[in-house]
């Protein structure tokens, strides 16, 4: 159900993206790159309180990582100058989650580095996106 509904609305942003003009106001694109990065953030969550509960196991939390990293390519684009730094943080965060599950998958347990690793850019994302709100009255 949680799956449906962030997929959903991230084929939803996508599709507005693509209605996006050249007369579209800086804050309207920053507001636009962190409703993104909140809603990803929220399945994020998901999937590992799905996995911490055994819902969920290593392989399909992994194919979940792979959908959630495609459709927040696609929907993205274009990257405003004003959020790259928000959109390097969340490609490094997507790529950490990737490695976390595919380290548990072959052995079977949690590597506390990489975890240090998850939450270190978890935090750098919360405070540029907090800046960003900011600066941009969100």
């Amino acid at each position: 159900m949680n799956k449906t509904c962030i997929l959903t609305f991230i084929f939803l942003l996508c599709a507005s993206s693509l209605a996006f003009s050249q007369t579209v106001d800086v804050s309207e694109r920053v507001m636009y790159q962190l409703d993104l990065y909140y809603e990803l953030n929220e399945y994020l969550d998901g999937v590992f309180r799905e996995f911490s509960q055994g819902y969920l196991e290593p392989d399909p939390a992994l194919k979940k990582i792979h959908v959630i990293t495609h459709q927040y390519n696609k929907a993205v684009n274009p990257v405003p100058q004003e959020t790259e730094k928000l959109h390097e943080l969340t490609k490094q965060l997507l790529s950490r989650v990737e490695n976390y599950f595919i380290q548990y998958k072959n052995n079977f347990r949690e590597d506390p580095e990489l975890n240090r690793k998850i939450m270190e850019t978890r935090y750098q994302l919360s405070k540029e996106a907090e800046r960003l709100q900011y600066t941009y009255g969100y």
